[in-house]
């Protein structure tokens, strides 16, 4: 896992998981995992979802590259 701060106050931590590395077979998978894990969490809460794919998908100019299927935050 690695950590950084943003604008010096803000903890962000991150971690990278490969595809092989996941039992998840897609992105909805994960984002219900975590979505379990917020809400079973005392302090956590969940905020929401936003669909970057179907966001550009849907812009007049919007462009994405073939080997992408989903992208969400």
């Amino acid at each position: 896992m690695e950590a950084t701060t943003f604008k010096e106050i803000y903890p962000i931590h991150t971690l990278t998981i490969k595809k092989s590395e996941s039992t998840c077979e897609s992105i909805d998978a994960i984002l219900a995992y975590l979505k379990t894990k917020i809400d079973a969490h005392p302090i956590c809460t969940y905020i929401g979802e936003f669909n970057h794919y179907e966001h550009t998908k849907g812009l007049k100019e919007g462009t994405i590259d073939d080997a992408l299927c989903d992208a969400k935050n």
